[in-house]
């Protein structure tokens, strides 16, 4: 299918996100001479925020550490001192996988397993 205008992809989102569980994007280049969003753009923005539901994830700048997390290390110094040595790419990289769990239960195991990696220096 071809989309050349953002209302007609949210419309065709909306009908088949349930029956569907996939879409194959094709993303224009630059140069070809069709227009497209850019990265960054408003449109662009609002097409990341339809992806079925998800909101994008916070980038490696403004990830902030979730609550759990840190009341999850509060509870395991070395963990907590592992995560503490970890620079900023590290960090996101304990962070994100907390970020993409649909289900409260599959956040949870993804905690623990966090937390279970930092205390066996696995993220070093």
């Amino acid at each position: 299918m071809a989309c050349s205008a953002l209302p007609w992809w949210e419309s065709w989102l909306a009908a088949q996100h349930s029956l569907q569980a996939e879409a194959w994007l094709r993303i224009a280049k630059r140069t070809s001479g069709i227009a497209c969003s850019r990265p960054g753009s408003r449109r662009s923005q609002r097409l990341r925020r339809t992806d079925v539901g998800r909101r994008p994830y916070e980038s490696q700048r403004t990830a902030a550490v979730p609550p759990d997390l840190v009341a999850a290390l509060t509870g395991n110094a070395r963990a907590n001192a592992a995560f503490e040595r970890l620079g900023r790419s590290d960090r996101y990289g304990v962070i994100l996988p907390l970020l993409k769990p649909r289900t409260p239960e599959t956040r949870a195991r993804m905690l623990a397993l966090a937390v279970a990696r930092l205390a066996a220096q696995k993220y070093m």
